[in-house]
Protein backbone atom coordinates (compact mmCIF):
# COMPACT_ATOMS: atom_id res chain seq x y z
CA UNK A 1 0.00 0.00 0.00
CA UNK A 2 1.04 3.87 -0.93
CA UNK A 3 1.50 5.63 2.27
CA UNK A 4 0.79 9.43 1.97
CA UNK A 5 1.81 11.87 4.81
CA UNK A 6 1.45 15.63 5.16
CA UNK A 7 4.27 18.03 5.77
CA UNK A 8 3.27 21.67 6.71
CA UNK A 9 6.73 23.85 7.67
CA UNK A 10 6.18 26.82 9.52
CA UNK A 11 7.34 30.08 7.42
CA UNK A 12 11.14 30.97 7.28
CA UNK A 13 14.04 29.61 5.97
CA UNK A 14 15.08 27.93 9.19
CA UNK A 15 12.07 25.71 9.19
CA UNK A 16 11.26 25.20 5.77
CA UNK A 17 14.64 24.07 4.10
CA UNK A 18 15.19 21.30 6.97
CA UNK A 19 11.89 19.73 6.54
CA UNK A 20 12.14 19.63 2.76
CA UNK A 21 15.30 17.52 3.21
CA UNK A 22 13.93 15.37 5.54
CA UNK A 23 11.00 14.48 3.36
CA UNK A 24 13.85 13.95 0.56
CA UNK A 25 15.18 11.24 3.04
CA UNK A 26 12.25 9.99 3.80
CA UNK A 27 11.25 9.17 0.20
CA UNK A 28 15.08 7.56 -0.26
CA UNK A 29 14.35 5.77 2.39
CA UNK A 30 11.15 3.77 1.20
CA UNK A 31 9.44 3.53 -2.06
CA UNK A 32 5.74 3.15 -0.53
CA UNK A 33 5.59 6.86 0.82
CA UNK A 34 4.53 9.92 -1.13
CA UNK A 35 4.82 13.45 0.43
CA UNK A 36 2.86 16.57 0.11
CA UNK A 37 4.48 19.94 1.52
CA UNK A 38 1.95 22.44 2.31
CA UNK A 39 3.63 25.25 2.22
CA UNK A 40 1.61 28.60 4.05
CA UNK A 41 2.94 32.01 2.73
CA UNK A 42 4.95 34.35 5.35
CA UNK A 43 3.45 36.86 7.57
CA UNK A 44 3.44 40.33 6.23
CA UNK A 45 7.25 41.61 7.02
CA UNK A 46 8.73 38.03 7.64
CA UNK A 47 10.15 37.41 3.71
CA UNK A 48 13.61 37.82 2.50
CA UNK A 49 14.83 37.41 -0.63
CA UNK A 50 16.63 33.94 -0.01
CA UNK A 51 12.92 32.73 1.47
CA UNK A 52 11.53 33.58 -1.49
CA UNK A 53 14.09 32.19 -4.46
CA UNK A 54 13.84 28.96 -2.49
CA UNK A 55 9.94 29.00 -2.59
CA UNK A 56 10.03 29.75 -6.09
CA UNK A 57 12.65 27.00 -7.10
CA UNK A 58 10.03 24.31 -5.09
CA UNK A 59 7.57 24.91 -7.59
CA UNK A 60 9.74 23.23 -10.36
CA UNK A 61 11.03 20.81 -8.21
CA UNK A 62 7.62 18.75 -7.90
CA UNK A 63 7.32 15.41 -9.19
CA UNK A 64 5.18 11.90 -8.33
CA UNK A 65 5.94 11.47 -4.76
CA UNK A 66 7.25 15.04 -3.55
CA UNK A 67 4.41 17.53 -3.88
CA UNK A 68 4.06 21.24 -3.10
CA UNK A 69 0.87 22.77 -2.56
CA UNK A 70 1.00 26.40 -1.70
CA UNK A 71 -1.34 28.04 -0.16
CA UNK A 72 -2.24 31.78 -1.06
CA UNK A 73 -3.58 34.48 1.34
CA UNK A 74 -6.43 35.31 -0.69
CA UNK A 75 -7.60 32.01 0.50
CA UNK A 76 -7.77 33.07 4.11
CA UNK A 77 -10.82 34.95 5.31
CA UNK A 78 -9.31 37.60 6.80
CA UNK A 79 -6.64 40.22 5.98
CA UNK A 80 -2.89 39.23 7.70
CA UNK A 81 -3.30 42.22 9.40
CA UNK A 82 -5.76 41.09 11.43
CA UNK A 83 -3.95 38.21 13.32
CA UNK A 84 -1.89 39.94 16.35
CA UNK A 85 0.96 37.23 16.22
CA UNK A 86 2.18 34.38 14.36
CA UNK A 87 0.52 31.49 16.37
CA UNK A 88 -2.95 33.02 15.55
CA UNK A 89 -1.80 33.82 12.34
CA UNK A 90 -0.93 30.08 11.46
CA UNK A 91 -4.42 29.07 13.34
CA UNK A 92 -6.37 31.05 10.68
CA UNK A 93 -4.87 29.11 8.15
CA UNK A 94 -6.48 25.63 9.37
CA UNK A 95 -9.73 25.75 7.44
CA UNK A 96 -7.71 26.15 4.50
CA UNK A 97 -5.16 23.31 5.13
CA UNK A 98 -8.09 21.27 5.93
CA UNK A 99 -9.45 21.63 2.55
CA UNK A 100 -6.24 21.38 0.82
CA UNK A 101 -5.25 18.24 2.31
CA UNK A 102 -8.81 16.96 1.53
CA UNK A 103 -8.53 17.22 -2.22
CA UNK A 104 -5.19 15.79 -2.36
CA UNK A 105 -6.78 12.72 -0.49
CA UNK A 106 -9.78 12.55 -2.73
CA UNK A 107 -8.12 14.13 -6.46
CA UNK A 108 -6.66 10.54 -8.44
CA UNK A 109 -5.91 8.72 -5.11
CA UNK A 110 -5.51 4.99 -5.92
CA UNK A 111 -7.66 2.83 -3.74
CA UNK A 112 -4.21 1.32 -2.64
CA UNK A 113 -2.94 4.39 -1.02
CA UNK A 114 -3.74 5.88 2.45
CA UNK A 115 -3.32 9.08 4.39
CA UNK A 116 -0.74 7.84 7.13
CA UNK A 117 -0.26 10.75 9.05
CA UNK A 118 1.15 15.06 9.21
CA UNK A 119 4.40 15.87 10.34
CA UNK A 120 4.22 19.61 11.55
CA UNK A 121 6.71 21.66 12.36
CA UNK A 122 6.57 23.37 16.16
CA UNK A 123 5.00 26.30 15.36
CA UNK A 124 2.06 24.55 13.53
CA UNK A 125 1.01 22.74 16.27
CA UNK A 126 -2.14 24.11 15.82
CA UNK A 127 -2.66 22.03 12.76
CA UNK A 128 -3.07 18.48 14.94
CA UNK A 129 -6.71 19.50 15.29
CA UNK A 130 -6.70 19.36 11.58
CA UNK A 131 -5.20 15.77 11.80
CA UNK A 132 -7.46 14.27 14.26
CA UNK A 133 -9.71 15.52 11.65
CA UNK A 134 -8.85 13.65 9.36
CA UNK A 135 -8.04 10.62 11.66
CA UNK A 136 -4.39 9.75 11.65
CA UNK A 137 -1.43 10.87 14.17
CA UNK A 138 0.92 13.52 13.43
CA UNK A 139 4.70 13.45 14.34
CA UNK A 140 6.32 16.85 15.34
CA UNK A 141 9.46 18.32 13.52
CA UNK A 142 11.47 20.17 16.16
CA UNK A 143 14.29 21.43 14.23
CA UNK A 144 16.02 23.38 17.79
CA UNK A 145 17.97 21.40 19.64
CA UNK A 146 16.99 18.57 22.02
CA UNK A 147 18.33 20.39 24.79
CA UNK A 148 15.95 23.27 24.69
CA UNK A 149 13.14 20.79 23.14
CA UNK A 150 13.84 19.20 27.10
CA UNK A 151 13.76 22.44 28.67
CA UNK A 152 10.19 23.77 27.23
CA UNK A 153 8.55 20.29 28.25
CA UNK A 154 9.90 19.93 31.92
CA UNK A 155 9.12 23.89 32.33
CA UNK A 156 5.38 23.03 30.82
CA UNK A 157 5.20 20.38 33.72
CA UNK A 158 6.38 22.64 36.35
CA UNK A 159 3.31 25.18 35.73
CA UNK A 160 1.19 22.67 35.13
CA UNK A 161 2.18 20.17 37.97
CA UNK A 162 4.06 21.89 40.12
CA UNK A 163 2.16 24.62 39.65
CA UNK A 164 5.04 27.03 39.16
CA UNK A 165 5.38 30.92 38.19
CA UNK A 166 8.31 30.74 36.34
CA UNK A 167 8.75 34.17 35.62
CA UNK A 168 8.33 35.17 38.61
CA UNK A 169 10.34 33.11 40.75
CA UNK A 170 12.87 32.62 38.22
CA UNK A 171 13.53 36.16 36.78
CA UNK A 172 16.56 37.75 38.38
CA UNK A 173 17.10 35.04 40.56
CA UNK A 174 20.05 33.14 41.74
CA UNK A 175 18.40 29.92 42.08
CA UNK A 176 19.29 27.02 40.44
CA UNK A 177 16.83 24.49 38.34
CA UNK A 178 17.17 20.58 38.08
CA UNK A 179 16.26 20.06 34.60
CA UNK A 180 15.91 16.10 33.48
CA UNK A 181 17.54 16.42 29.76
CA UNK A 182 20.41 18.27 31.21
CA UNK A 183 23.53 16.53 33.31
CA UNK A 184 24.31 19.94 35.62
CA UNK A 185 21.73 22.08 37.47
CA UNK A 186 20.51 25.71 35.49
CA UNK A 187 21.89 29.05 37.00
CA UNK A 188 18.56 30.73 36.55
CA UNK A 189 20.72 33.83 35.39
CA UNK A 190 21.37 31.12 32.71
CA UNK A 191 17.63 30.81 31.74
CA UNK A 192 16.80 31.36 28.13
CA UNK A 193 15.22 35.15 28.17
CA UNK A 194 12.36 33.85 25.98
CA UNK A 195 11.05 32.19 28.55
CA UNK A 196 11.10 34.71 30.87
CA UNK A 197 9.05 36.94 28.62
CA UNK A 198 5.63 38.08 29.60
CA UNK A 199 4.52 37.98 25.44
CA UNK A 200 6.68 34.79 24.52
CA UNK A 201 6.45 32.62 27.93
CA UNK A 202 2.68 31.71 27.16
CA UNK A 203 3.42 30.94 23.30
CA UNK A 204 5.87 28.42 24.51
CA UNK A 205 3.87 27.12 26.90
CA UNK A 206 1.01 26.52 24.96
CA UNK A 207 3.57 24.60 22.10
CA UNK A 208 4.89 22.49 24.97
CA UNK A 209 1.16 21.20 25.86
CA UNK A 210 0.47 20.63 22.37
CA UNK A 211 3.19 18.77 21.54
CA UNK A 212 2.09 16.05 24.04
CA UNK A 213 -0.95 15.54 21.66
CA UNK A 214 1.44 13.97 18.77
CA UNK A 215 2.17 10.03 18.74
CA UNK A 216 6.08 10.74 18.77
CA UNK A 217 8.88 13.54 19.09
CA UNK A 218 11.35 11.54 16.59
CA UNK A 219 14.24 12.96 18.18
CA UNK A 220 18.02 12.92 16.56
CA UNK A 221 20.41 14.53 18.61
CA UNK A 222 23.88 14.49 18.59
CA UNK A 223 25.76 14.27 21.81
CA UNK A 224 25.91 18.03 23.29
CA UNK A 225 28.21 20.12 22.48
CA UNK A 226 29.43 21.09 26.38
CA UNK A 227 29.86 17.57 26.65
CA UNK A 228 31.70 17.15 23.93
CA UNK A 229 34.07 20.44 24.90
CA UNK A 230 33.47 21.60 21.25
CA UNK A 231 33.18 25.38 22.47
CA UNK A 232 34.85 28.32 22.73
CA UNK A 233 34.07 29.86 25.88
CA UNK A 234 34.01 33.51 25.45
CA UNK A 235 31.26 35.07 27.36
CA UNK A 236 27.65 33.97 27.42
CA UNK A 237 24.73 36.02 27.92
CA UNK A 238 21.33 34.26 28.07
CA UNK A 239 19.58 37.48 29.54
CA UNK A 240 19.92 39.49 25.97
CA UNK A 241 17.74 40.66 24.46
CA UNK A 242 15.73 38.25 22.58
CA UNK A 243 12.30 38.27 21.50
CA UNK A 244 11.28 42.03 22.90
CA UNK A 245 12.91 40.69 26.45
CA UNK A 246 13.22 43.52 28.72
CA UNK A 247 17.35 43.49 29.54
CA UNK A 248 19.91 44.57 28.34
CA UNK A 249 22.68 42.85 26.10
CA UNK A 250 26.04 43.04 27.18
CA UNK A 251 28.50 43.39 23.95
CA UNK A 252 31.32 41.52 24.18
CA UNK A 253 34.68 43.22 22.74
CA UNK A 254 36.51 42.65 19.54
CA UNK A 255 39.27 41.27 21.66
CA UNK A 256 36.82 38.85 23.33
CA UNK A 257 36.05 37.74 19.65
CA UNK A 258 39.25 37.76 18.08
CA UNK A 259 40.79 35.26 21.31
CA UNK A 260 37.95 32.76 20.86
CA UNK A 261 38.29 32.62 17.06
CA UNK A 262 42.31 32.00 17.68
CA UNK A 263 41.68 29.35 19.89
CA UNK A 264 39.55 27.63 17.26
CA UNK A 265 41.93 28.58 14.07
CA UNK A 266 45.31 27.21 16.27
CA UNK A 267 46.46 24.17 14.13
CA UNK A 268 47.36 22.11 17.22
CA UNK A 269 44.55 23.33 19.14
CA UNK A 270 42.77 20.63 21.42
CA UNK A 271 38.90 22.23 20.23
CA UNK A 272 39.42 21.80 16.60
CA UNK A 273 40.68 18.70 16.55
CA UNK A 274 37.43 17.57 18.58
CA UNK A 275 35.21 19.48 15.97
CA UNK A 276 37.30 17.53 13.20
CA UNK A 277 36.28 14.48 15.25
CA UNK A 278 32.85 15.57 15.26
CA UNK A 279 32.41 16.46 12.11
CA UNK A 280 33.44 12.47 10.95
CA UNK A 281 30.69 11.49 13.51
CA UNK A 282 28.11 13.56 12.13
CA UNK A 283 28.68 12.00 8.70
CA UNK A 284 28.82 8.41 9.73
CA UNK A 285 25.48 9.40 11.17
CA UNK A 286 23.46 9.99 8.19
CA UNK A 287 25.21 6.30 6.43
CA UNK A 288 23.83 3.34 6.35
CA UNK A 289 24.02 1.88 10.22
CA UNK A 290 24.41 5.63 11.41
CA UNK A 291 22.12 7.15 14.25
CA UNK A 292 20.45 9.29 11.87
CA UNK A 293 19.63 7.02 9.59
CA UNK A 294 18.54 4.73 11.67
CA UNK A 295 15.98 7.15 13.06
CA UNK A 296 15.12 7.53 10.23
CA UNK A 297 14.46 4.01 9.55
CA UNK A 298 12.72 4.06 12.66
CA UNK A 299 10.18 6.78 11.99
CA UNK A 300 9.12 5.09 8.78
CA UNK A 301 8.20 1.84 10.33
CA UNK A 302 6.42 4.12 13.26
CA UNK A 303 4.12 5.46 10.21
CA UNK A 304 3.24 2.19 8.91
CA UNK A 305 2.72 0.49 11.73
CA UNK A 306 0.26 3.38 13.10
CA UNK A 307 -1.58 3.22 9.86
CA UNK A 308 -2.05 -0.69 9.24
Amino acid sequence: MKLELVLIPSTGDGHLRPLVEVAKLLLDNDDHLSITVVIIPSMHGFQTTSYCSYIASLSTTSNDRLRFSFISSADRPNSPDAEPNFISYMESYKPVVKATVAKLTDYAQPPSSRLAGFVMDIFCTTMIDVANDFGVPTYLFYPSNATFFGLQIHVQYLCDVEKCDIISELKDSATELEVPCLTRSLPAKCFPSVLLNKEWFPVFLRQARRFRETKEQQLNAFEMVEELGLGVEIRNHFQGVYMAAETDMELMTAEEIERGVRCLMEKDSDVRDRVRKMSEKSHMAVMDGGSSHAALVKFIQEVTRNIS
